[in-house]
């Protein structure tokens, strides 16, 4: 029997940021790309290979504080990450706090975030 290849579930409206994470992440993942949360939803709830869930801050459809609460709730053991461009985390820290993020990377990604990517989710 052969051992599916983990997915990830990457949320964003941004092409180039998808574009970025599917070749920082391929072929070890199986990157699932959407600008929409019902379809980002429909993948938690159908798809047992989802590992990894990242959103980007800067998400307009939907707030993505609430969207990690939601992703905890449907998927409690899915690590969550959350992309930020912005240097002012003020917003992020309850967040953090209250266990719905994981992972803070940086947008565009850092030398050392795919390294720290892939180590959170082996972790889990």
């Amino acid at each position: 029997m052969a051992i599916a290849t983990p997915s990830v579930v990457v949320l964003d409206d941004d092409s180039a940021s998808i574009r970025e994470i599917n070749q920082a992440l391929r072929p070890k993942y199986t990157v699932l790309a959407t600008g929409d949360w019902r379809k980002a939803v429909q993948w938690l709830e159908t798809d047992r290979s989802v590992t990894l869930f990242i959103v980007n801050q800067g998400f307009r459809s939907m707030g993505w504080s609430d969207i990690l609460k939601e992703v905890r709730q449907l998927r409690p053991h899915i690590r969550r990450v959350l992309r930020t461009p912005y240097s002012d985390l003020t917003a992020i820290v309850p967040s953090l706090h209250n266990g719905d993020i994981n992972l803070l990377v940086s947008k565009p990604l850092l030398a050392g975030d795919l390294q720290s990517l892939l180590a959170i989710n082996q972790a889990a």
